[in-house]
């Protein structure tokens, strides 16, 4: 996949029709520090934007493979433009992550990229690890290595927010007080 021309296809879209994203999933991690292979682009929009993405990315040749009112996923058989996976925003806090994005700037357009906080990628993240039996070691991997990494400056009572939805706290005081 050919990271940053998607990139710049979709930051155009984004800036061109004021459509609110961020960025998460493993490119999320790589832009905050963290190495982590990924195959995938990974995306938070709001819910009633996803037909606009949808209409944009099927006239670039992508297939649609999934859509519900939570998630949205689409393939290019073209192995430049991969495959694009849409979170979508509606509950207090995928649409909390989208503002609280933080703007980067990236060679792969003249716009800035609005990638989610490390926080909230731990939010994500632990979602998935409850979720996705199949990702369960490599989502608690990421979610020790941004702790072990980045421990001063993530927001503990928001983590400790995430962990308290999946009645996780005593997950989350392990992880913390490892070394």
């Amino acid at each position: 996949m050919n990271f940053s021309l998607v990139l710049k296809y979709l930051l155009e879209l984004f800036n061109n029709k004021n459509i609110q994203y961020a960025l998460i999933g493993g490119l999320a991690l790589d832009i905050h520090g963290i190495i982590r292979t990924t195959q995938d682009i990974d995306f938070i929009v709001p819910l009633e934007d996803i037909q606009t993405i949808e209409d944009f990315l099927l006239e670039r040749g992508y297939k649609k493979l999934f859509r519900n009112e939570d998630i949205a996923s689409y393939i290019s058989d073209n192995f430049e433009l991969g495959r694009i996976d849409f979170l979508l925003a509606h509950r207090k806090y995928t649409i909390n992550m989208l503002r609280s994005a933080v703007s980067f700037d990236t060679k792969a357009s003249p716009y800035k990229l609005n990638v989610a906080r490390l926080d909230d990628l731990i939010g994500l993240k632990l979602q998935a690890y409850f979720n996705r039996k199949d990702r369960k070691t490599d989502d608690m991997k990421d979610i020790e290595n941004i702790i072990k990494q980045f421990r001063s400056k993530l927001d503990y009572d928001q983590i400790r927010e995430y962990f308290s939805i999946f009645n996780a706290q005593d997950l989350l005081t392990k992880l913390w007080e490892a070394k």
